[in-house]
């Protein structure tokens, strides 16, 4: 008996993996946690409480919208370019070589985001958004009686006559009876008849 999804990993683990990720992100964007300064982007131009505030704004945004799954892919490229971007000022604005074990996280973990979402289909990526609205569009059928109805009253609402005019044949069928065009009580616009 084969399986038809031969992932290993269903939605449900890819959503947990990307909560805990998320969390981290989270986490550092509020200061729990020592990792990537998120003030480095904004310290040229702001002063340090301002770049801070800032800084810690945009990751705590992006990683929430991350977390929660709105917009896999546009959240997932924003918090991998702000995390290498913070990350590479941090650490090599000013070169030292341990600096580089620090920048070596922050990469991994610039690429677990990033596998977050690369090995879902585009259908998948919808469905891996917790919080989205789900469209599902109704279908109504109706009854024959009913749309005869509605029929009736577009016409009336048109200003139509509430039977059709009928309909000549564009070409005589061999086997019937030729008939003759019915004379049209008024005159036509149609270049055809």
């Amino acid at each position: 008996m084969g399986h038809q999804d031969e992932r290993w990993l269903d939605q449900t683990g890819q959503n947990m993996i990307r909560i805990v990720i998320g969390s981290y992100f989270m986490a550092l964007s509020l200061d729990f946690v020592v990792g990537v300064d998120q003030a480095a982007l904004f310290s040229t131009f702001l002063s340090a409480e301002a770049a801070d505030l800032v800084g810690s704004t945009i990751l705590l945004v992006v990683s929430l919208a991350f977390m929660v799954g709105t917009q896999l892919r546009l959240s997932s490229l924003m918090l991998a370019m702000f995390v290498l971007s913070s990350s590479m000022i941090q650490n090599f604005m000013y070169f030292e070589i341990q600096n580089l074990s620090q920048f070596w996280r922050d990469l991994a973990l610039i690429c677990a985001v990033m596998l977050n979402y690369s090995n879902l289909k585009t259908d998948d990526i919808y469905s891996a958004a917790m919080v989205s609205p789900k469209v599902r569009p109704r279908r109504v059928a109706l009854d024959t009686a009913s749309r005869k109805s509605l029929q009736r009253e577009i016409q009336s609402a048109l200003g139509k006559a509430q039977t059709p005019r009928p309909v000549r044949p564009v070409m005589a069928v061999p086997d019937t009876p030729k008939m003759a065009a019915p004379e049209p009580d008024h005159e036509s616009n149609n270049i055809f008849a």
